[in-house]
């Protein structure tokens, strides 16, 4: 259920917030599982195009990492 809302949540964030053309292969987030204890979440990713917009697409993910924690924080508003 939490994995769920977090990953309508990084989703909304990718199409909404993220204005980087990096990001022309259309990410798709794919899955997320949390850990038992709340603390941490995988969150598994494919990106559409060829390996080089691929390649391309995860390092603005990965840049953008930050951010996207700090708004999902806010917008989960749980603790652990």
């Amino acid at each position: 259920m939490l994995g769920s809302t977090i990953q309508r949540e990084l989703a909304e964030m990718i199409l909404r917030d993220l204005n980087d053309p990096r990001l022309s292969g259309f990410p798709s987030i794919t899955r997320v599982k949390v850990a038992e204890d709340l603390a941490f979440a995988d969150v598994y990713i494919t990106v559409m195009g060829t390996p080089g917009q691929q390649t391309a697409a995860l390092n603005a993910l990965k840049h953008s990492a930050g951010m996207m924690r700090s708004k999902l924080t806010k917008a989960l508003s749980i603790r652990v």
